[in-house]
C-alpha cells in the first residue's frame, strides 16, 4: 500500500515539475498542480479506505474458502475411512455368502441322497408287496383250478354212473375230461 502512495506521489510531482518548467504557464500550472495533488490525495485516501474494507472482505472470503477446503479434506478422509470399512464388510459378507452357499450345497446333496434312499426303499417294498400279491394270486388261481377240476370230475363221474355207460363211452368221457382239464390248466 505504501508503494502505491509513493508511486502516485512521484508521478504527481513529476507531472507538476514538467508543467512548471514551461514558460508563461506558471500560474495556470500552479492551480493545475494543486488540482492534481488534491486529486492524488483523494485517490490515495479512497484507495486506503477501500483497501481496508475490501482487504478485510477478501481475507474473510479467503478464510472461509480455506475452512471449506479443510472441511472438505476431513470429509474426504472420513469417506475414505468409511469406504475402507464398507469394503471390508463386503468382503466379509462375500465370504459368508460363500460359506452359506457351500453349506446349502452340502445339505442339499445330503437331502437328495436321503430322498433317493427313501424312494429306493419304497420301490423295493412295493416290489415285495407286488411279488407277494402275485404269489397269493397264483396260489388262489391254483386252488380255484383244483376245486373246479374236482367238481368237474365229480360231475362227470356222477353222469357216468347215472347213465350206465360202457367202457367205450367211459374212455371217451375220460378223454373229454382230460381235454377240458388241459384247456383249464393252460
Amino acid at each position: 500500500m505504501k508503494t502505491v502512495i509513493t508511486l502516485t506521489s512521484y508521478l504527481l510531482l513529476a507531472a507538476a515539475s514538467a508543467w512548471a518548467s514551461e514558460e508563461g504557464h506558471h500560474e495556470a500550472h500552479a492551480s493545475l498542480l494543486t488540482s492534481w495533488l488534491t486529486f492524488g490525495a483523494y485517490v490515495a485516501l479512497l484507495y486506503w479506505l477501500i483497501s481496508k474494507k475490501v482487504g478485510a472482505g477478501w481475507q474473510g472470503r479467503r478464510n472461509s474458502i480455506e475452512f471449506a477446503v479443510l472441511k472438505g479434506k476431513d470429509a474426504v478422509e472420513e469417506a475414505k475411512t468409511r469406504l475402507t470399512t464398507v469394503q471390508a464388510a463386503l468382503r466379509d459378507a462375500d465370504r459368508e455368502v460363500e460359506k452359506i452357499g457351500e453349506q446349502y450345497r452340502i445339505e442339499t446333496a445330503r437331502e437328495i441322497a436321503e430322498l433317493k434312499e427313501s424312494v429306493v426303499e419304497k420301490i423295493e417294498r412295493s416290489k415285495r408287496r407286488a411279488a407277494d400279491a402275485a404269489q397269493a394270486e397264483e396260489r388262489s388261481a391254483h386252488a380255484n383250478i383244483k376245486r373246479e377240476l374236482a367238481e368237474l370230475a365229480v360231475r362227470r363221474a356222477s353222469e357216468q354212473l347215472a347213465t350206465g355207460n360202457t367202457a367205450q363211452k367211459d374212455a371217451a368221457l375220460r378223454d373229454a375230461t382230460l381235454k377240458n382239464l388241459r384247456e383249464l390248466v393252460h
